[in-house]
C-alpha cells in the first residue's frame, strides 16, 4: 500500500557547503555541484574569504552573478535553498568555525585555478587536510556532464569510512552510475595478501561485483590518478585519512596532487552521515 504524500517521512534538506575564491572557475565548481545534487534536496552555502582588495558588497554582487549563471543546472523542481556567507580573516579558521555550527554533510571546491595542474593549490590542499567532512575536489576542465562510470581505489579503509560509503552507495544505485574497483598490486604475492580486502568491498557494495582493473604497480596516490585518466572514467573516490595511500602521500611529499580533468571524492575518516539528511526526491 502506498502511503499518503502527507504519511511520507520528510526528506531533511542535506547540507552542503561550496568554497570558491571568486575566480574565473567559480561559475563551473557551482554548476558542477547544482548538476551532481540535482535530485537531491539540499541547503546549499556558498563561501567566500575576503582576500584583497575587494569588498563585502563586491564579492556578494559577484556571487548572485555566478549562481544566477549556473542555474540552468539545478532542478527546480526539488526543494533546495541558497544562502551565502562572506567570512574575512582565516580562511580555515572560518570554515571549521562555520562547519561546527551547520555540520556540512559535503564540501565542495576547485582543486587549483590551473590548466592541466596535478597538484592542489595551497587553499585546496589545506581545505582538505583540515576540514572534517567528505570533501569534493572539481578541476578547471571539468565537463559538465554527470558522471557515469566512477573508479574508487581499494585499500584499507576503517569501519567508519563505511559510514560514507553508505551514503555514496546509494548514490550510486540510484543513478545505476558503473564502479570500477582499482587494486594495485605489484607482484602475485602482494595481490594474495588483498584478496580478504577485495572480499570486504564486494561485501559491502555488491557481492556480484568482479574488480576487473588489476595494476601491477606500486600503489600511489600519483599512480591512481594517473591510471584512471588512462581507463576514461569520468570521476573517482579516495579514501583520505592517516594511513591511506593519498594521505600518506601528502604528509612524505608536502604536496596535495590531484586529477587535472575528474572530479575527486575524498572520503574522511570521521564523517559522520545523518540518514534523515541524504535521500532523493520523488519529483
Amino acid at each position: 500500500m502506498k502511503l499518503p504524500q502527507s504519511e511520507l517521512p520528510e526528506i531533511q534538506p542535506r547540507k552542503t557547503l561550496v568554497a570558491i575564491d571568486l575566480g574565473e572557475y567559480s561559475e563551473k565548481i557551482i554548476s558542477y555541484l547544482f548538476l551532481l545534487t540535482r535530485d537531491i534536496p539540499t541547503e546549499y552555502t556558498i563561501f567566500h574569504c575576503l582576500d584583497g582588495p575587494i569588498a563585502e558588497n563586491q564579492a556578494r554582487e559577484s556571487i548572485n552573478r555566478i549562481v544566477e549563471q549556473s542555474l540552468s543546472f539545478l532542478n527546480k523542481a526539488v526543494k533546495s535553498t541558497i544562502k551565502i556567507h562572506i567570512a574575512q580573516h582565516n580562511l580555515i579558521e572560518e570554515l571549521q568555525l562555520l562547519h561546527t555550527k551547520e555540520n556540512f554533510g559535503t564540501i565542495f571546491m576547485g582543486t587549483n585555478n590551473k590548466q592541466g595542474s596535478w597538484q592542489m593549490g595551497e587553499n585546496a590542499g589545506a581545505i582538505l587536510a583540515n576540514l572534517k567532512a567528505g570533501i569534493v575536489a572539481i578541476p578547471p576542465s571539468i565537463d559538465l556532464t554527470f558522471p557515469s562510470n566512477v573508479s574508487i581505489l581499494v585499500e584499507k579503509v576503517q569501519k567508519s569510512g563505511f559510514d560514507f560509503f553508505s551514503t555514496f552507495q546509494e548514490f550510486v544505485s540510484h543513478y545505476g552510475i558503473f564502479l570500477n574497483f582499482v587494486l594495485f598490486a605489484k607482484d602475485k604475492h602482494t595481490l594474495e595478501e588483498e584478496k580478504k580486502l577485495i572480499g570486504e568491498y564486494q561485501d559491502f557494495f555488491d557481492s556480484t561485483i568482479s574488480f576487473n582493473f588489476i595494476v601491477e604497480q606500486e600503489q600511489t596516490y600519483l599512480n591512481f590518478l594517473k591510471y584512471i585518466k588512462g581507463i576514461h572514467c569520468e570521476s573517482a573516490v579516495l579514501a583520505w585519512y592517516e594511513g591511506t595511500t593519498a594521505y600518506q602521500s601528502t604528509i612524505q611529499n608536502s604536496v596535495t596532487y590531484c586529477s587535472p580533468d575528474m572530479p575527486i571524492l575524498y572520503i574522511k575518516q570521521d564523517c559522520r552521515i545523518n540518514k534523515r539528511e541524504i535521500g532523493f526526491s520523488d519529483i
